[in-house]
């Protein structure tokens, strides 16, 4: 398993090259809740237990 501020990196730097149109997409269903790339970011980008949870979930999908 990979640090937390390793997969927040990671991710910021997957999200920076996304095209506009995807980050609406869905790609997480964190606690019953479809995340969109949007959602992902805000939560990821400000700290939060959410966020944490999104990244471990990314991880394990292999996508960050």
């Amino acid at each position: 398993m990979r640090d937390i501020k390793e997969l927040r990196t990671d991710f910021l730097k997957m999200y920076a090259n996304l095209p506009l149109g995807i980050r609406n997409e869905g790609i997480a269903v964190i606690d019953g809740q479809l995340m969109s790339y949007n959602a992902c970011w805000l939560e990821i980008k400000i700290k939060t237990k959410k966020g944490d949870e999104t990244l471990r979930y990314l991880e394990r999908l292999d996508l960050i």
